[in-house]
């Protein structure tokens, strides 16, 4: 059995261009190697079989747990997420898990997420001037950043806020880095190696969602807050127990480093387009102001299906498992 075709080594200097040039790293490997190629790196810690052809990608998605998992595709996030983190999970802890959290995402409760969210947006509006030149990218990270807060953490503004807001910008951030990408280069050798760095900063980030957890815990109103947070706090296994602060932790970083750039990336490319294309943008005003909100669902649909903020997902083979004409171990 044989791994797909790739390149034997990824040194350094390509790693450096792939983090420069991911779209461009990417289709140069689909150009030269195929739809189906292996890297020596991935969403997990070992060689990755990267696919790219849409009816391959829908089997993957699609494929029995029994065969496909995702826990060990994303090993490389655990720094990041910790051990306790759904994306993390397998089997029947992993369900489990996602039966004990699926309430915080159900229609009632993200309807009631939606006047807040639209709350902080219309202040982020308010605060600009018209004719001011704004960079896009930076302006959506903020807002998303913003909502995340209010709706993962129930934290609507102070200092504990802009300290919170600013720590878990700055580990986003870091989530791309190269060392975050090259296992290999995971090596503490004291504060001054990056590694060291990263982990130093690490430390002292997470003391901010602690102290959040800590707080919450003794909140005499806890029963009756609806933010993600205090929802994770209540949440009981069948069995009685309870999350740990650690795996509460796990979740709120999973929700924060999961969703901040893939969200705010899905909606500046989606205003983009919009600002690109002045008759769309005239139906979906015309729509909302009429009421309705369909073409807007239409334009958004459509903006994530040319410009997906997700570059990739990963799948670890439970059983040597056929993909087109090759077999992955």
């Amino acid at each position: 059995m044989t791994l797909p075709p790739g390149p034997r080594l990824l040194g350094s200097l390509r790693a450096i261009s792939m983090q420069r040039d991911p779209l461009g790293f990417f289709q140069r490997c689909q150009d030269r190697y195929g739809d189906v190629f292996t890297l020596p790196f991935g969403t997990a810690l070992h060689p990755t079989v990267w696919v790219c052809d849409p009816v391959l990608v829908e089997q993957i998605i699609a494929a029995p747990a029994d065969q496909l998992e995702a826990g060990s595709a994303n090993a490389i996030l655990r720094p990041l997420v910790g051990d306790g983190s759904t994306l993390l999970l397998a089997g029947e802890e992993h369900a489990a898990r996602r039966a004990l959290l699926l309430p915080e995402f159900d229609h009632a409760r993200l309807g009631r997420d939606r006047a807040e969210i639209a709350e902080t947006t219309a202040d982020a509006l308010r605060s600009g001037r018209s004719g001011e030149v704004i960079s896009l990218w930076s302006w959506v990270r903020r807002l998303t950043m913003e909502i995340m807060l209010r709706v993962v953490f129930g934290i609507s503004g102070g200092p504990r806020r802009e300290r919170l807001g600013v720590a878990l910008a700055d580990i986003v951030e870091r989530s791309g880095s190269v060392t975050m990408l090259m296992p290999p280069l995971r090596v503490d050798l004291g504060r001054t190696s990056p590694w060291g760095r990263f982990l130093h900063h690490k430390a002292a980030i997470d003391a901010l969602p602690y102290a959040e957890i800590a707080t919450r815990r003794a909140d005499t109103l806890l029963e009756l807050r609806g933010d993600v947070l205090s929802m994770a706090i209540r949440a009981r296994y069948p069995n009685g127990r309870t999350l740990t602060d650690s795996e509460v932790r796990d979740e709120m970083m999973t929700l924060i480093i999961a969703g901040n750039q893939t969200t705010a990336g899905g909606l500046a490319w989606a205003l983009e387009m919009l600002l690109r294309h002045p008759v769309e943008m005239a139906h979906v005003r015309e729509d909302l102001a009429s009421g309705g909100e369909e073409y807007l669902g239409a334009a958004i649909e459509e903006a994530l299906r040319l410009r997906t903020p997700l570059f990739g997902l990963g799948r670890g083979a439970l059983v040597d498992y056929r993909l087109g004409r090759f077999t992955i171990p």
